[in-house]
């Protein structure tokens, strides 16, 4: 019975120190995992950084090449050709018509006169015709 007794203590210690064995394994497993992921969140947030600056750095060229007051002024000058150009074509359209107008009434004048000689003419000829 003794043996049986010391194999069973035996295996419950065995089992004991395989426990902590792999308790310690897992735990030193755990801890390199934990590492590695402040690793990479570290590197991530430093190339987030990195990025925003460079997306900074670029967007700050950009409106310096741009030079937004010049575009401005030359938006506001285009403006006031515009409306010099929109008065021109007002004052143009204008003209236009009375041009029309007068061009009615010459053809109205025209067509007149044209009737008037045809009865002149056709009262001349009727003379003639009979005389």
């Amino acid at each position: 019975m003794d043996s049986i007794m010391q194999s069973l203590i035996g295996a419950v210690g065995g089992g004991g120190v395989v426990a902590v064995v792999v308790t310690l394994l897992l735990h030193h497993s755990l801890a390199q995992d934990r590492v590695e992921r402040q690793t990479l969140a570290e590197q991530v947030q430093r190339l987030e950084r990195e990025k925003f600056a460079e997306l900074t750095q670029r967007l700050e060229a950009h409106l310096e090449q741009d030079n937004p007051g010049v575009t401005d002024q030359r938006l506001r000058q285009l403006d006031g050709t515009m409306l010099r150009v929109l008065d021109r074509l007002e004052r143009v359209s204008d003209e236009v018509a009375k041009l029309s107008s007068a061009s009615a009434e010459n053809r109205e004048f025209i067509r007149n006169v044209h009737d008037a000689l045809k009865d002149l003419r056709s009262d001349f000829y009727k003379t003639q015709k009979r005389s």
